[in-house]
């Protein structure tokens, strides 16, 4: 599903007064697409990922998912996040201590009352695929950074959802891990062609996965391209 922000401004209220966490971002993320959000902590990008989940109202602006618009301030028009069909990976994993791996994936499939039958069938596909099957029964406790970082991607992906967005979820691995997932994520996402918003401070995470980057400086989209255009012209 296609993801495209119009104009999209985002202003937090403080005591010191307004403060502008994104300014007038304007990008299209393609239906199928690997798109990264690049730039320092503080530039806006986990912003943009929290409005296109649903997660934080525009200011002004338009967001919208395929045809759809999802948020808008002119046409009073706001889904929430359950009717949106998105799912999030943060940089925490957000693991269910006391549940099990299995019970930790099928956790969104039995909220939505999904069949028994069903439920264990895709958790299953899920490890498989992410190279967890043999884990299953483990609580989290037991597990690496990486085996909990791919429990939390197979639960984002077993609800098959439309939009994809990932908040650093690799930055609590060590280096050597994080070159190896990189790999694993990308190859996954190309097999079940989820649209995918990535967000991350890391160059060379950006330029590996991303079919598209665009690099945000205080709260303003400066460049948008392939990680050629990037590499080759960048501004």
């Amino acid at each position: 599903m296609r993801l495209a922000f119009s104009d999209v401004s985002k202003t937090f209220l403080s005591f010191r007064g307004p403060v502008r966490a994104v300014h007038g971002v304007d990008l299209a993320v393609e239906e199928g697409e690997l798109f990264v959000l690049l730039g320092p902590s503080g530039c806006g990008k986990s912003t943009v990922l929290n409005l296109a989940a649903g997660l934080l109202k525009p200011t002004s602006g338009e967001i919208l998912l395929g045809e759809r618009v999802v948020a808008s301030r002119d046409r009073k028009s706001f889904v929430p996040p359950r009717e949106r069909n998105v799912a999030m990976v943060f940089q925490s994993y957000a693991l269910y201590p006391h549940l099990t791996v299995f019970e930790n994936i099928a956790f969104p499939l039995r909220i939505a009352g999904e069949k028994k039958g069903d439920v264990e069938q895709a958790v299953a596909q899920a490890g498989k695929m992410l190279g967890i099957g043999d884990i299953l029964r483990a609580r989290p406790a037991e597990l690496s950074g990486g085996q909990r970082q791919r429990v939390a991607i197979a639960r984002a992906i077993v609800r098959k959802p439309a939009l994809f967005l990932l908040d650093e979820p690799l930055s609590n691995l060590d280096a050597g891990l994080r070159a190896s997932t990189r790999g694993e994520l990308k190859r996954l996402q190309r097999d079940l062609g989820i649209t995918t918003l990535y967000v991350t401070h890391d160059q060379t995470e950006a330029m590996t996965l991303g079919d598209r980057i665009a690099l945000l400086r205080d709260g303003r989209v400066v460049q948008t391209g392939t990680p050629e255009d990037l590499y080759e012209r960048p501004e």
